[in-house]
């Protein structure tokens, strides 16, 4: 799901001030660790904790066999 997306189904704008603790909410309950990493190089640190949480449950981890 893109950034867009989020904000259409939260019916927020890109500026406001509630919209990236928001869209991390969002984004975690999706497991969508692309916008995830999006927002935490952005430097939510809410997102690098919920990054940080996913992984320590395993969501987002990929397996590969040789």
């Amino acid at each position: 799901m893109s950034r867009d997306d989020y904000l259409a189904m939260l019916g927020i704008a890109d500026g406001d001030p509630d919209a990236i603790g928001q869209l991390v909410e969002l984004a975690a309950e999706h497991g969508d660790m692309e916008e995830l990493r999006h927002l935490a190089d952005a430097g939510s640190k809410d997102a690098a904790d919920q990054l940080v949480e996913l992984a320590e449950h395993g969501v987002g981890l990929v397996c590969m066999e040789r």
